[in-house]
C-alpha cells in the first residue's frame, strides 16, 4: 500500500470569514480567478469582501456580476484587504510591489502564488510586519480538485499558515511543506498536470495514426485518463502496483511498457522534473 501524502492539519471545508479577513487577488488570471470563485462558492453572502484587479478590468465583469468588487486599482484593493493574494507574473512582481508599497500595512497577510520567488523576495519589498505566505497551486483548482503546497516566510506563523491552508483548501487539497521544498513541488504538482496533458496529446496522435477517427480518439483518451486518474486517487495501492494490474506478462500492456523502458522514458521524466525545478530556481534570480 502506498503511504497517505501528509496534508496540513488546518484544511477546512468552507473559505474563510470574510467578515474578519477580506481578501484582495492582485492580478486575476485564471489561477486568481479559480480561488476567488471558491472563496465565493463557500460564502457567497460575502462576495463584496473579495476584490479583484486586473488591468482590463472589462475581463472581470463575470464576477463584479457575483458582487466582487474588481478594478484595476492595486494600491486601493490592497488597502482594504486582510489577505492579498499575489497573482502577477514572476517578471514584474517587483514593480507591482514597489508601485503599492504604501497600501500595505502591517499585519496584512501576503499570499504569494508566483513560481520561484523565495518568501525572503517579497518580505524585502513590503512594510515589515507584513507577514508572507508562499503557495504554488494546480490547474485542477479550476473544478475544485487541486493540490497547493504551502510554506511560511520568516514573518509568518500558524495563524497565518491556517488562513491561507483555509483560503486553498476552497479549491482542493493543501499541503504544508518547508521552502527549501517549494521548487521541487512546483516541478511536481504545479507543472505536473501539463505532464498528464502532453501524455493525453500524445495518446491521441497515436490512437488516429493506429487509425482511429479524432473524436473517437479524443473520447477514449479523455475517459481512459480521467478514469486512470480517480482510481489512482481512490486506491490505497501505489501506482506501481496498479500499473502491475494490467500489465499481463507477454501481453499487449507488458509489450508497451517494454518500449517505454527501450526509450528511456523513466530518466527522461526525472529529466524533464528536474529542468523545471531548476527553472524555478532561475525565476528566484530573475533569470
Amino acid at each position: 500500500m502506498s503511504t497517505p501524502m501528509t496534508t496540513s492539519a488546518a484544511i477546512q471545508p468552507v473559505g474563510l470569514d470574510l467578515d474578519a479577513h477580506p481578501v484582495a487577488f492582485v492580478g486575476t488570471g485564471s489561477m486568481a480567478r479559480a480561488i476567488a470563485l471558491g472563496i465565493y462558492r463557500a460564502s457567497p453572502a460575502q462576495a463584496a469582501r473579495i476584490a479583484c484587479t486586473r488591468r482590463d478590468v472589462a475581463a472581470l465583469d463575470d464576477l463584479a456580476a457575483l458582487g466582487m468588487v474588481t478594478s484595476s486599482d492595486n494600491a486601493v484593493a490592497i488597502a482594504g484587504a486582510e489577505i492579498v493574494v499575489l497573482a502577477v507574473k514572476p517578471q514584474v512582481y517587483d514593480d507591482v510591489l514597489e508601485a503599492c508599497r504604501n497600501a500595505f500595512r502591517p499585519g496584512q497577510v501576503l499570499v504569494s502564488v508566483l513560481a520561484g520567488i523565495p518568501t525572503a523576495a517579497l518580505e524585502r519589498r513590503v512594510p515589515e510586519g507584513v507577514r508572507v505566505i508562499r503557495a504554488m497551486p494546480n490547474t485542477p483548482a479550476l473544478i475544485g480538485q487541486g493540490v497547493t503546497g504551502l510554506c511560511a516566510g520568516a514573518s509568518a506563523g500558524p495563524t497565518e499558515l491556517d488562513l491561507a491552508s483555509r483560503l486553498f483548501g476552497t479549491v482542493g487539497e493543501v499541503i504544508t511543506i518547508d521552502e527549501a521544498q517549494m521548487d521541487a513541488l512546483t516541478a511536481t504538482s504545479g507543472s505536473g498536470p501539463a505532464y498528464l496533458f502532453y501524455l493525453a496529446e500524445l495518446m491521441m496522435a497515436g490512437a488516429h495514426e493506429l487509425g482511429l477517427p479524432p473524436e473517437t480518439a479524443d473520447a477514449l483518451v479523455r475517459g481512459t485518463l480521467s478514469g486512470a486518474a480517480a482510481l489512482l486517487a481512490q486506491s490505497p495501492y501505489s501506482p506501481e502496483t496498479l500499473r502491475a494490474r494490467v500489465t499481463s506478462p507477454g501481453g499487449t500492456t507488458a509489450r508497451a511498457i517494454d518500449v517505454f523502458d527501450a526509450a528511456g522514458l523513466r530518466l527522461t521524466v526525472a529529466r524533464a522534473m528536474a529542468a523545471a525545478e531548476r527553472r524555478a530556481a532561475e525565476l528566484a534570480h530573475g533569470q
